[in-house]
């Protein structure tokens, strides 16, 4: 009988820690080192706001604060079933510089999306985000969420297009490959995070055929050029 106990026992306390799937602590700091935490749990039987595992947060006092925002209320702790495109609400004081770090994180990784500086932030432990803030707001509440993982950027050449995957930002020429100084395509800019070319109408006009794509994007403060070679 006391085997059995401790078997259910066992059985129980898996099943109560297979549910949580994701836990994070998100720290924001502003360059005057005031700052404020934020825990967010993904669990699947949680449901979004309930009273139990969320904590609303109280602004009394903070110069500086980052939260959950669902159904009008703040959250210093957040726990829910789903944290898909959950907003995360910021105050700021003086300063205009801050930075997020995750202080901790275990399960599924979560993305943490800003709308204005275009970047997204993967919540793993001792990652941080340099961004820049207005200064003085109470209540940052519509720039900041969660995301879905940034796409893997990709160029794929099929049924007689160009596909651009995770390239925006970035510009494409296309130019004959036995003479580079034959321009097919002149240089367009790639405007969406998925994006087609039609080559219909782009003819090689070579020996061989075969086409040269550039593509030229901006990484920090270098210009890099990819390239590839299709056969019309």
């Amino acid at each position: 009988m006391k085997k059995l106990f401790m078997s259910l026992l066992v059985a129980a306390t898996m099943n109560v820690m297979a549910v949580e799937t994701a836990r994070v602590e998100l720290e924001i700091m502003s360059s005057d080192s005031k700052g404020g935490k934020l825990t967010l749990i993904l669990n699947d039987e949680a449901t979004a706001g309930a009273a139990t595992g969320s904590a609303e947060i109280n602004m009394t006092g903070r110069a500086v604060a980052i939260y959950a925002i669902n159904g009008g209320y703040n959250y210093q702790i957040y726990k829910s079933n789903s944290l898909t495109d959950l907003f995360i609400g910021v105050k700021t004081n003086a300063s205009t510089a801050y930075t997020f770090k995750v202080l901790s994180a275990s399960g599924e990784t979560l993305y943490l999306k800003d709308d204005v500086e275009g970047w997204t932030m993967p919540l793993t432990v001792g990652t941080t985000q340099s961004c820049t803030l207005p200064a003085d707001q109470a209540a940052l509440n519509t720039r900041f969420h969660l995301a879905p993982a940034p796409a893997v950027p990709g160029i794929c050449h099929q049924n007689g297009r160009l596909e651009f995957t995770a390239y925006k930002d970035a510009s494409v020429e296309i130019v004959d490959y036995d003479d580079n100084t034959d321009v097919r395509l002149n240089a367009q800019a790639i405007t969406a995070d998925y994006q087609t070319i039609d080559l219909t109408n782009v003819d090689a006009t070579g020996k061989s055929g075969q086409l040269l794509v550039i593509v030229t994007k901006i990484v920090g403060a270098d210009q890099i050029e990819e390239k590839l070679v299709i056969k019309k």
